[in-house]
């Protein structure tokens, strides 16, 4: 049985089904899942977790086999509206061999999540063309005290919900990296601080115009030699970078480095028209600047425009994209141009 929460069947409810393709640790965390709940309701949602979206094995939420189920049932069942991830983790690649495609090319419906998700993003595009969208996932973005970010929520509503066919991406005016340890769970009943944002920072300055497809290491560098690879070329390419790798311990520039030496190594850099980088979590200035080093020098040969510092991904508030929609890169200009197609 699902886990249901927000049985009013009105037009104005938009059902999210919650799932764990990948980790969760289950039972843990009961005051962040309240939370969550709680904003969603609040934000015009309701909410239904799948069979085995709350359970914990370890390292993962549970076994390939009940991951790839609840992924399944969640196309196929007529209420649910909108997928979302509960949380990434570092193993959505068990249950690619388990899921049917062909069910979900009968069943389409927009899929959201960010991080290790971005394998499933690539599978299910690849296989199935079904709408995905880079964003929020359940438990690390709706459980915000005393409630959401509104340039998460906002941005989520307008591009899922309300399918505005062409958005303008400012930078945010606020942002924050605070780490609130999720083990004392008393921290999740006060606001993060929330630090000014300067705006964004243009590496390369020019235009470009191009289908935008996403990279968060190292999760998607699974999918490389896979059938589940998609085409990069003449693509706006933006890189995600986790907040950690292992327990409190932030993605060093070492690892970075040889994640994007993979990339590099199968020609996607001189392949693409542009690149986006998400805003560096916890980085020091000094580890900015070496970030900032490394993509210049994977670049070098080419000349399209990369921005940094962008409200994606692994860093709050953030942005909600469709896959393979239009991306408009302009120094010029303050903001980034997605038409939807």
């Amino acid at each position: 049985m699902c886990i249901d929460y927000g049985n009013n069947t009105t037009d104005q409810f938009t059902t999210l089904w919650i799932i764990s393709p990948s980790f969760w640790p289950g039972e843990y965390f009961p005051l962040r899942i309240k939370r969550a709940v709680q904003n969603a309701l609040e934000s015009g949602f309701k909410v239904k977790f799948a069979k085995y979206a709350m359970n914990s094995d370890d390292y993962i939420s549970d076994t390939p086999e009940n991951r790839a189920k609840d992924l399944m049932e969640m196309f196929q069942d007529s209420e649910v509206d909108i997928v979302m991830s509960m949380i990434g983790g570092n193993h959505s690649n068990q249950i690619l061999k388990y899921i049917d495609w062909e069910v979900i090319k009968r069943n389409p419906k927009p899929f959201v999540g960010f991080s290790d998700i971005s394998v499933l993003h690539f599978a299910l595009y690849t296989q199935t063309k079904n709408p995905i969208y880079y964003g929020p996932a359940f438990i690390t973005q709706f459980w915000e005290y005393p409630e959401p970010l509104k340039y998460t929520i906002d941005s989520f509503k307008s591009v899922i919900l309300n399918k505005e066919w062409e958005i303008h991406i400012s930078p945010s005016s606020e942002w924050m990296e605070e780490f609130l340890d999720w083990w004392n769970e008393s921290n999740i009943l006060r606001p993060k601080k929330l630090i000014k944002n300067l705006g964004w920072k243009w590496l390369k300055k020019g235009r470009t115009e191009g289908k935008i497809l996403w990279w968060c290491v190292p999760s998607i560098n699974h999918c490389i030699g896979t059938k589940y690879w998609p085409d990069v070329s003449e693509k706006v390419f933006f890189i995600d970078i986790p907040e950690w790798h292992g327990e409190f311990v932030w993605l060093s520039i070492e690892d970075l480095d040889s994640y994007l030496a993979d990339i590099d190594n199968i020609g996607v850099f001189a392949s693409i028209k542009g690149l986006i980088i998400w805003r560096p979590y916890a980085y020091s200035t000094e580890d900015k600047k070496k970030l900032e080093e490394l993509i210049l020098y994977y670049t070098r040969s080419q000349d399209y425009p990369i921005l940094l510092d962008f409200d994606i991904g692994h860093t709050d508030p953030i942005a909600t994209i469709k896959l393979w929609s239009t991306c408009i890169l302009d120094s010029t200009k303050d903001f980034v141009t997605l038409i939807n197609t």
